[in-house]
């Protein structure tokens, strides 16, 4: 898998989380009710992509650091802050401040790459079968397809 995909695969997991709580607390449902071995490998799963992600995360701060003015950034976040507060508007997204020398191009290339590099991370596999019974549509299930296994 790429970083790309764990940063995807960990995102899908937790929206299901929060959509699987959020349905216990509206119905007191569980959706995976009764799939501890299911419910494990998903837990197992995310906390492995956190593990797996930290040398990207890593690299990606060492990026920033090299090409962002974060110190700049900072003071103009915080001045947006103060006059969002004063005009009563929500506050609006600051631009990216680079270093002297720095392009946005060679940034964006840089993020890019370490993007999409392949890492060694194997996801823990469960059968499709784990799956049946179910109430999920497609776009619910599809976080779940890298720690499927098609036997």
């Amino acid at each position: 898998m790429t970083n790309q995909e764990m940063i995807l695969a960990y995102n899908g997991i937790m929206q299901f989380q929060n959509m699987e709580q959020k349905k216990f607390e509206e119905s007191g449902k569980k959706i995976l009710s009764g799939k501890i071995q299911l419910a494990f490998s998903i837990n197992k799963n995310k906390a492995a992509i956190v593990q797996a992600l930290q040398p990207y995360e890593e690299t990606k701060k060492s990026i920033v650091e090299e090409y962002r003015d974060t110190a700049t950034e900072r003071k103009a976040w915080e001045e947006e802050q103060k006059a969002a507060e004063a005009e009563k508007r929500p506050v609006q997204d600051i631009s990216i401040s680079l270093r002297p020398g720095k392009s946005m191009e060679e940034y964006q290339r840089k993020l890019n790459e370490l993007a999409i590099q392949e890492t060694d991370f194997k996801p823990k596999k469960v059968p499709l079968s784990l799956f049946e019974g179910l109430d999920l549509t497609s776009a619910e299930l599809e976080p779940f397809i890298f720690m499927i296994s098609e036997d």
